[in-house]
């Protein structure tokens, strides 16, 4: 019974250690979020200006694209809209007509 248990453990612990390990893509993901750089705007703290298009002159942040069948990231500047009260109404596309670039410290 006491072997059991141990190799019970045993399998149990290796099995965590295996769920532990990243993906390759996930310390992609990890590499990025050290530049500030996220999948989502409300994290991401890429900053980027917008130039052209409808956003021209705006201010967003860069963000990630996952993959889709490509298997490739992408990126884009979104520019946030707030309402008059502050609470945010959404993103826009900075590279839908226009350029941007992105800022460094």
């Amino acid at each position: 019974m006491k072997i059991l248990c141990m190799a019970f453990a045993g399998v149990l612990t290796l099995g965590l250690g295996l769920e532990a390990h990243a993906t390759d893509e996930a310390a992609f993901v990890a590499t990025l979020k050290k530049f500030g750089i996220t999948t989502d705007e409300a994290s991401s703290k890429k900053p980027c200006l917008c130039s052209g298009g409808f956003f021209d002159g705006r201010i967003g942040v860069l963000i990630a694209l996952p993959p889709g069948g490509s298997g490739y990231y992408d990126y884009q500047c979104r520019a946030p809209q707030f309402a008059a009260d502050g609470h945010l109404q959404g993103y826009g596309n900075c590279g839908a007509g226009g350029t941007f670039t992105v800022l460094s410290k």
